[in-house]
């Protein structure tokens, strides 16, 4: 993969938590999903019960209103607890796993020169004579020739075929009704 990949394809934190796993990297080993805050939040809840009273188990849990409804959580080693994850935590975590890669020495495919190559030569092509046309010289750009039609033309042709659909539509309603009463018609 290239860097230039990584950096236009991983624009979520599940994506960048995806590279990890996938690479060993070991930068997002402490995020989790609300998923899975919540099932460490319901693990803890029974040894809370049991070490602490009700009071202190109620202010303990109030303190987690002010992190709901987040995507994503990371562990804090040093606190001992989980803080939400924003927008501003992934481009930190994408930094983080940028550095990572670069330390690796060879982790990054090389960029492809000739893609740069070729539109550093049709600008430079460009820059020699403005007023020519972008792009290879073997592409031939023809413009359409412009039809005589006015714009009154193209609406009733739209109304004619949205009246012709309509009219076939109802027709076969109309023939499905008939069959409908003469399948239920019982003779006495």
């Amino acid at each position: 993969m290239k860097r230039s990949e990584f950096l236009r394809d991983y624009d979520t934190i599940s994506d960048l938590m995806d590279f990890c796993w996938r690479n060993d990297c070991d930068v997002t080993e402490n995020i989790t999903s609300a998923d899975g805050f919540n099932e460490w939040i319901n693990d803890c809840l029974v040894d809370w019960a049991r070490n602490y009273s009700w009071d202190e188990l109620y202010s303990m849990l109030s303190q987690f209103n002010d992190i709901e409804g987040y995507d994503y959580y990371q562990y804090d080693d040093s606190y001992g607890e989980y803080r939400p994850l924003d927008d501003s935590d992934f481009n930190d975590l994408r930094d983080e796993i940028l550095e990572w890669a670069d330390d690796q020495g060879d982790f990054w495919d090389p960029e492809d020169d000739d893609e740069d190559e070729e539109e550093a030569d049709c600008w430079d092509q460009w820059a020699e004579d403005p007023d020519s046309e972008l792009g290879s010289d073997d592409e031939e750009f023809e413009i359409p020739d412009e039809e005589d039609c006015s714009m009154l033309d193209m609406l009733s042709a739209g109304v004619g075929c949205i009246r012709s659909i309509n009219e076939a539509a109802l027709e076969q309603a109309r023939q499905e009704d008939r069959l409908f009463m003469e399948f239920t018609e019982i003779p006495f």
